[in-house]
């Protein structure tokens, strides 16, 4: 996150859809249409708009879920990456937005 923030064209969001496990909160959020598997970060060029959506994984042992990997298919008209650990995340970044 320091890094991002460090970028001045970018701006990003770390999209906090994490399911909780217990029941209240859980129901809340399906009440507000929280869903499983959208990707963790959002982040777009204040330049060309361009907009590239990251699931961020570790380095090792990472698994993409069903959900996630639906979303990421449908998310793909727009580009959409699992990124295992912050430096493919940050280069991933950097080639996407020519940094």
């Amino acid at each position: 996150m320091r890094w991002l923030r460090r970028q001045p064209r970018l701006l990003f969001s770390h999209l906090p859809l994490e399911t909780p496990t217990q029941r209240k909160y859980a129901a809340i959020n399906k009440q507000l249409g929280v869903c499983k598997g959208v990707p963790d970060y959002l982040i777009v060029d204040k330049r060309s708009h361009r907009i590239l959506f990251v699931e961020l994984k570790r380095s090792k042992g990472g698994v993409v879920s069903k959900a996630q990997e639906r979303w990421l298919e449908a998310l793909s008209w727009r580009h959409a990456v699992v990124c295992r650990g912050y430096k493919e995340a940050r280069s991933t970044i950097e080639e996407y937005f020519d940094l």
